[in-house]
Order: structure tokens, then sequence, then C-alpha cells
């Protein structure tokens, strides 16, 4: 299921803190510093783009900031279509939920 086409406007989990924890936890101490440096400038891109407005995964509440999974999609999804085309009588904003439920 996870190679189609339709899955492409959904977000994942982010896991990249955790690949890259596991990596360093396989190599040699000495070699650890050294991926791990590396590897701070791509998790930091990954969090820039959790908690940036573009991607619309992050949410205001109050003070605080949160991140939330949200697909850029409103229409009934393709695995469920007709089911979410009862569960939503047409309404797009509805659809938009499903999809983004349907990534947890």
């Amino acid at each position: 299921n996870g190679g189609r086409i339709y899955y492409l406007n959904r977000s994942q989990p982010p896991m990249l803190h955790a690949m890259v924890a596991a990596v360093a936890n396989c190599m040699a101490e000495e070699e650890q510093a050294e991926w791990l440096a590396e590897a701070v400038v791509e998790l930091k891109r990954e969090y820039e783009w959790w908690m940036g407005n573009a991607s619309g995964h992050a949410v205001q509440i109050g003070h605080f900031r949160l991140n939330r999974f949200h697909a850029l999609w409103d229409e009934p999804r393709p695995e469920s279509y007709l089911e979410d085309l009862v569960t939503s009588g047409g309404s797009k904003a509805v659809c938009r939920e499903l999809a983004s439920v349907a990534e947890t």
C-alpha cells in the first residue's frame, strides 16, 4: 500500500531522529561524534519543516506550538472512497480531516 501515488500528499511521523540514533548506537564510540555532527544539520532541517507554517503541521494553541499530522487532500480518499463520501456528506473539510486522521 505504501507505494500508492495518493500517499504523496500525506506526512509521515518524524522518525529521522530515531534512525540517526539507531545508526549511532551501532557505531564505535569514536565514530559517533563525527556521524552525529553531520546528522544534526539534517535533524535541524527536519525540525524546522515540522515547526514551520508552510507544511501546515504546526499549530499555535495559546503560547504553545504543537505538531499535527495534516493531509493536503480535500476529497474522499481513494482507498476508502465510498465510506468517506458517505461520512463527509460532500464536505471538503471533513474529507481533509479523514485523510489526516488516517495518517496516524
